[in-house]
C-alpha cells in the first residue's frame, strides 16, 4: 500500500480543518429565513397600527339638567316675588313666571338634541316633544338614550322629585297659588263666609276682591243684606289642617239679620 493511498481526501480535510464563521443558515440556533421576515413584518405592523380605545357616548347634558330643575326654579321664583319683594299681586308678571319657563324648555330642548346628536348619538327624541311638556320631553329622550347607551332616566326621577318639591313649597308658601288664581280664591272666601253667616241667621252676599297671599293678612270683602244695605267685612287668611282658611275677624257695625 503506497502513502497516497493512506491520506484521507482533499476536499474532506480542507472542509473540517479550515477555520472561519459559519454562514447564518448553518448555525445550529439560527432561525428560518422565512421566519425571520415574518416576524419582521409583523412586528412593523404591530407598530403601526394605532390604538384603539372605546369612547363612551355620553348620555346626559346641562340642557336636560335645566329642563329637569324648571320647577324648582320657578317655585323659586314665585316665593322671591311674592314673599321677599310683595310683588304676588301684580297678575301679568306671575302668569310669566309660569308660562315663560314653558318656552324655555321647549328651546332647551332642541338645544339638548344638537348635543346628543353631536356626541353621536344616533336617534336622539325629537325637540317637538317638549310641546306636551317637560315630563313628555324627558320620557321620550330617556326611552331614546337608554336603548344606545343604557342610562337615560335619572332626569325624570329628579324631574318628579322636583314637582313634589314644589307640591311641598305651594302648601308652605299658599300665596303661590292665590296670586296665579286670585278670582277663584276671592270667590271661595266669599262662599266661605256667607256661608258662615248664615249658620249665624244671616242672609248676605258678598264681593271680594283680590285675597291676601301671607297667611295673617286680611282684607275686607263688601256684604249686601236683601234689602240692598251693604256694610264691610273684614275676612283674614288662616292656615287651618294644613291649607288655609277664611276666618271673619269683624261683621261691621250692622246686625247679621233683618
Amino acid at each position: 500500500m503506497t502513502l497516497r493511498e493512506l491520506e484521507p481526501p482533499l476536499t474532506e480535510t480542507v472542509d473540517e480543518a479550515t477555520p472561519g464563521p459559519r454562514s447564518a443558515s448553518t448555525h445550529p440556533d439560527a432561525l428560518p429565513t422565512e421566519s425571520m421576515l415574518t416576524l419582521l413584518a409583523d412586528a412593523s405592523v404591530e407598530e403601526a397600527a394605532p390604538i384603539r380605545s372605546i369612547k363612551k357616548v355620553k348620555t346626559y347634558t346641562a340642557a336636560v339638567w335645566a329642563i329637569t330643575l324648571m320647577p324648582l326654579f320657578q317655585v323659586a321664583a314665585s316665593i322671591i316675588f311674592v314673599v321677599v319683594l310683595g310683588l304676588g299681586s301684580n297678575w301679568p308678571l306671575m302668569i310669566a313666571v309660569i308660562a315663560l319657563p314653558y318656552f324655555l324648555v321647549l328651546g332647551l330642548a332642541f338645544y339638548d338634541r344638537l348635543v346628543l346628536q353631536v356626541r353621536g348619538h344616533a336617534k336622539p327624541a325629537s325637540g317637538f316633544w317638549a310641546v306636551l311638556m317637560a315630563p313628555a320631553y324627558l320620557v321620550a329622550r330617556a326611552i331614546r338614550t337608554y336603548r344606545q347607551t343604557g342610562k337615560g332616566f335619572a332626569p325624570l326621577g329628579l324631574f318628579a322629585l322636583a314637582g313634589v318639591s314644589v307640591l311641598a313649597g305651594i302648601l308652605v308658601v299658599p300665596g303661590i297659588l292665590l296670586a296665579v288664581l286670585p278670582g277663584p280664591f276671592a270667590s271661595e272666601a266669599a262662599h266661605s263666609v256667607r256661608a258662615t253667616a248664615m249658620s249665624l241667621g244671616g242672609d248676605i252676599t258678598l264681593q271680594c276682591p283680590t285675597p291676601p297671599l301671607i297667611i295673617g293678612e286680611s282684607f275686607t270683602c263688601v256684604a249686601t243684606k236683601p234689602s240692598g244695605a251693604t256694610d264691610s267685612i273684614s275676612i283674614s287668611l288662616e292656615r287651618q289642617n294644613g291649607w288655609i282658611s277664611w276666618r271673619v275677624q269683624d261683621w261691621g257695625s250692622w246686625i247679621l239679620a233683618d
